[in-house]
């Protein structure tokens, strides 16, 4: 799915900047730093399957010379969804924006296919390093196994009187307990995942953090402490702060993310970066954090 093919080009672009492996443009990139860039790009790996993203760009030209001469005339204002994506100042951009971020930092497939799949999840961003000295040092004290499972959880029934073990009553009972608090906390999620229904006039064309969602309003309208930001109808819809961290399980893998501020812990319905602290990229709901911060009793 196209989301996920963003992702791991976002995602690349990250790992990339991180290894000191872009070229000074892309680093810290600017609309006109972004055009020169495509020069460049252009002038040393033109390829036949990048006609696409040039063209949509750029205009049709008949080679590599013409897309350079169209890129110097192109105006550096048409970059700005691009640097504004990559500056974290919004959560997605346009395909086009993606392919061509795709095209200058030379990801691998590309362009996007439809049909293809795209593992994101499976090729998510690591435990940021303080999140895997933490699990390295509780693992160590023998509070969590090497799985990450809690090791006070597995040792629940090391200690259940006899009555209640394997084939008792009293076990059965035990276990369809924990069943429909599991189903029921799953039952939430997907209750609390369906998509809002935001009914827009037509005037909007951004939106603003409104404490746990998105609220669509005009460009024109300013807030004190809250910045307006260009309208995302994905996020609008979906991007929402889960109040009640206490009601997750471990069926919300794949459907929660989350991110460490100096207010503690956060979690929320999509992926994408902190709406307040924009630079603070959300990362996918592990076994390692429920345990940690959701349910560490």
């Amino acid at each position: 799915m196209y989301p996920d093919y963003q992702s791991l080009v976002l995602k690349d672009y990250q790992e990339k900047k991180a290894g000191n492996a872009l070229s000074l443009r892309l680093r810290s990139p600017t609309p006109a730093q972004i055009r020169d860039e495509c020069i460049a790009v252009c002038e040393e790996r033109y390829q036949a399957k990048d006609e696409q993203v040039l063209r949509t760009f750029f205009g049709k030209r008949d080679d590599v010379a013409g897309y350079i001469l169209a890129i110097k005339k192109h105006d550096t204002d048409r970059f700005k969804p691009l640097v504004n994506y990559l500056r974290g100042q919004v959560a997605s951009t346009d395909q086009k924006n993606t392919e061509l971020l795709a095209w200058l930092i030379n990801f691998e497939p590309r362009p996007f296919q439809l049909g293809k799949k795209y593992d994101a999840a499976g090729a998510g961003p690591e435990p940021v390093e303080e999140e895997k000295e933490e699990e390295e040092q509780e693992v160590a004290t023998g509070k969590v196994d090497k799985s990450g499972a809690n090791v006070g959880v597995m040792k629940m029934f090391e200690h259940v009187p006899e009555k209640t073990k394997p084939g008792s009553k009293n076990r059965v009972i035990i276990i369809l307990a924990f069943l429909i608090i599991f189903i029921g906390g799953g039952s939430y999620w997907l209750l609390n995942r369906k998509t809002s229904k935001i009914v827009l006039t037509g005037k909007e064309s951004c939106m603003y953090w409104a404490g746990d969602h998105y609220e669509p309003v005009s460009c024109n309208q300013k807030f004190k402490d809250t910045l307006v930001v260009a309208l995302d109808s994905v996020m609008l819809h979906r991007f929402k702060k889960i109040t009640k961290p206490d009601t997750i399980t471990g069926r919300a893998k794949g459907y929660v993310w989350y991110v460490k501020v100096d207010e503690g812990i956060e979690f929320y319905t999509s992926d994408g970066y902190h709406p307040i602290y924009h630079q603070k990229r959300l990362r996918p709901l592990t076994d390692y954090i429920i345990y940690k911060y959701v349910r560490p009793n």
